[in-house]
């Protein structure tokens, strides 16, 4: 999960978090995530910590979805994925999905 955070936001997320062979922004890896810091040396891409889903959606970045890890205790080890999509007028709390 760390090593996930630590990749920032995210252009798309694929079963493989690191690369093998060749991977950038424009040609990627097949099954590699793709983020923006790392695969395309953007700045202002680290992942945000936020109290509530409305404080994070504020930042409005112009993403069309939001992930979210939740902490089920103390621990930040523990907890689940959410997706939360997002449209012209702000967040869709019917399109609130959970991640398993």
């Amino acid at each position: 999960m760390q090593k996930l955070i630590a990749l920032g936001d995210l252009s798309s997320l694929a079963p493989r978090l690191e690369p093998i062979g060749d991977h950038d922004y424009e040609n990627p890896e097949h099954g590699v995530t793709v983020a923006y810091s790392r695969d395309r040396n953007e700045k202002g891409t680290k992942a945000h910590e936020s109290e509530s889903y409305s404080d994070a959606m504020r930042l409005n970045m112009g993403q069309e979805f939001a992930y979210f890890f939740v902490p089920w205790n103390e621990d930040p080890t523990t907890g689940k994925w959410e997706c939360i999509e997002r449209n012209s007028r702000g967040l869709l709390p019917y399109c609130r999905n959970e991640l398993r």
